[in-house]
């Protein structure tokens, strides 16, 4: 058995921990709960005995998001391929939440059950103590001066898991949720010396057409040159990956409505526009923009998409957005009524994907249950999983992963490991958002805005340069994204702008792994949001040293803050500022549940790769992953456009037979 040699002592004894954990706590399958018996299961070797539809495909596709959508559409583009795509939830395209755009914020902070994947999650934040910062934090600074609390920062983690985990594991009732909670604050106040209270994530994805493409904030942002060729070099320098090709293939798939067209796709699918179509349209927002350009000293821009101008402040975003205003999901663009009249393509709803069927270590088809009722689909090519923060969970109930979490689940209920690839689920990655609120006492001035732009103005920043006076030179590389939103009357009557700030390029990663061989029980997810101390510098640096002169600029424009306090911006000198910021960031950041990692491409499965180049699972054949979960490093924008990467990359690899 091989252990990625990225994982130190403390990671593989918490990789234990959650084996033995959902060892002890996961109730058992119970024969023919799927149509089968643990018998039939074992002999087939994750096979079985359920009704089948008495079909073959060419190619089966599990997922109907931005990577599923992309992959049955370019697959069936050739009327000889065959192809299957299954998808959990149902066809909700036309439900007034969902092609809204005006709702684009309100469905995921609602949530509406019947659109969502949904599970809850401790979200474990590291907690400072009262030291005093360097004015100008230099990496080697930091990491000398956080080392040992880090490394008791971690080993408190540690404990508190395994006290948790031991206790309670999932949390399988309301009661023990409950309980879990309440013995989850008294362990982290104790190990930690912190009395707020625990936070919680939701490990949330979309459930029904067009995955969360129907259910996201629309932000619509290409990976810069840098990134893609850094993931480039991850995946051994295949060409498929260079910036070059990625960029021809954004322009194939998107039909974009807004300025520099030259550099964009004017044909494709998928329909993206700027928002609001007059940059002039809020008052605030442009207050805003302006204060980052003064700030900064960042460049106006038009596009902030063009490759050649990925740093800087915009008025206009770029949502995924048709012409009138309505929601442009995958469901709606990649799998238009035209792609769905298609007779080689077979779309199936409420067909939740159970395990992959194998044969040794050839996938052979997909267990599924359809409206209730356990059918099996085969593939004669190729079987490809595209079902985002779900798709290492998938691998795991189907035998792939690393055995020390899933081997002792599969044994209880006869099935069997088909192959050991110890990254799966381990590099669960996030970002998330701080929103900081103002106001001003003579209210904004707004003029034509209108619900469906969404935001107010925004701006990538570069990465500060630490050893000069210039702490934001010209370069291409991202290091945060900021965000502008209008709130028109909100309490007493005022209006209020909010400001959303996004620390880009992250490097803490939690892990997600299945719990029971029943692939509907609850997994075993956490974030560890903060864990990396390079995270946490770097959060404290976009505060500090680019929000602030930021706010300062909307202060002097008439605007007040008023959440947070100014104080806690104040000399990062001072231990007690330095604190209340930090807790202030631990207690409001919001989860974007813009997952990836868990399978990740790399050139060695021993390293913690889930995935080649071209998607395929290792330790197996006939099998690949095709959506944001394969990126191996922290993408400098939203998933959505990365997940059509992934899709188009991976779709076009199988029709050149790579």
């Amino acid at each position: 058995m091989h252990l990625p040699s990225t994982l130190g002592p403390s990671a593989q004894r918490l990789l234990s921990l959650a084996a033995t954990t959902a060892m002890l706590l996961s109730p058992p399958v119970l024969a023919g709960t799927y149509g089968m018996s643990s018998k039939s299961m074992k002999n087939s070797t994750m096979g079985g005995s359920a009704k089948a539809d008495h079909t073959f495909y060419d190619y089966i596709v599990v997922g109907s998001g931005p990577g599923g959508a992309t992959v049955a559409r370019l697959l069936s583009d050739d009327p000889k391929n065959k192809v299957l795509l299954i998808e959990a939830g149902e066809n909700r395209d036309n439900d007034p939440p969902i092609t809204d755009s005006a709702d684009a914020w309100i469905v995921p902070v609602d949530y509406v059950p019947e659109y969502f994947w949904q599970i809850a999650m401790l979200h474990n934040n590291f907690e400072y103590g009262t030291h005093e910062w360097p004015a100008y934090p230099s990496r080697r600074v930091v990491e000398e001066f956080y080392a040992e609390e880090v490394e008791e920062g971690k080993r408190r983690q540690e404990l508190e898991d395994a006290i948790l985990n031991r206790r309670f594991g999932g949390g399988k009732t309301k009661g023990a949720s409950r309980q879990r909670r309440a013995l989850a604050e008294k362990v982290h106040r104790r190990l930690h010396g912190y009395e707020g209270e625990m936070s919680m994530e939701q490990y949330m994805g979309g459930r029904l057409m067009g995955g969360s493409s129907s259910i996201n904030g629309q932000q619509y942002v290409w990976p810069t040159k840098q990134l893609l060729e850094s993931i480039q070099a991850e995946v051994g320098g295949d060409e498929d990956w260079s910036p070059e090709n990625v960029y021809a293939l954004l322009r194939e798939l998107e039909n974009y409505e807004g300025s520099s067209p030259q550099a964009r796709g004017t044909e494709g699918p998928l329909n993206v526009k700027q928002a609001p179509a007059n940059a002039t349209a809020s008052k605030a927002g442009n207050d805003f923009v302006a204060s980052i350009i003064n700030a900064t000293g960042v460049s106006l821009l038009d596009d902030y998409n063009d490759p050649e101008t990925p740093i800087g402040a915009f008025l206009q975003w770029q949502l995924t957005q048709n012409p009138d205003g309505s929601r442009a999901s995958s469901s709606t663009s990649m799998l238009n009524a035209e792609t769905r009249a298609r007779k080689n393509l077979v779309i199936k709803t409420r067909a939740t994907a159970m395990y992959v069927k194998f044969k040794k270590n050839v996938a052979q088809g997909i267990y599924y249950t359809h409206a209730g009722i356990g059918q099996t689909a085969y593939a004669r090519k190729e079987v490809i999983i595209a079902a985002g923060h779900r798709s290492s969970l998938l691998l795991e109930n189907s035998g792939v992963g690393d055995a020390r979490v899933i081997e002792p689940l599969l044994h209880r209920v006869g099935f069997e490991m088909v192959a050991d690839v110890p990254g799966v689920g381990a590099y669960l990655g996030n970002d998330g958002v701080l929103m900081l609120k103002l106001n001003r006492s003579d209210s904004t001035e707004h003029r034509d805005a209108t619900p469906n732009d969404l935001y107010s103005g925004g701006a990538f920043l570069p990465w500060p340069n630490a050893t000069t006076a210039n702490h934001f030179p010209q370069t291409t590389q991202r290091f945060s994204q900021l965000l502008g939103t209008d709130q028109l009357g909100g309490e007493e009557g005022l209006d209020f702008f909010h400001i959303g700030v996004i620390l880009l390029n992250t490097s803490s990663n939690g892990f997600a792994h299945i719990q029971s061989a029943d692939p509907l029980y609850a997994p075993l997810v956490t974030a560890r949001t903060f864990n990396d101390k390079m995270d946490r510098a770097n959060w404290w640096y976009l505060l500090r040293f680019q929000v602030k002169p930021i706010i300062d600029q909307m202060m002097e424009r008439g605007y007040t803050l008023i959440s947070p306090e100014y104080s806690i911006f104040t000399d990062p000198t001072k231990n007690v500022n330095m604190k209340n910021l930090f807790e202030y960031l631990f207690q409001n950041y919001i989860p974007a549940h813009h997952w990836f990692g868990t399978c990740k491409m790399g050139t060695d499965p021993k390293q913690g790769a889930v995935t080649d180049s071209g998607g395929r699972v290792y330790g197996v054949k006939r099998l690949r992953v095709a959506d944001a979960s394969i990126f191996p490093i922290k993408l400098d924008g939203n998933t959505g456009v990365p997940a059509y990467i992934a899709g188009g990359v991976i779709a076009k690899k199988i029709l050149a037979g790579k």
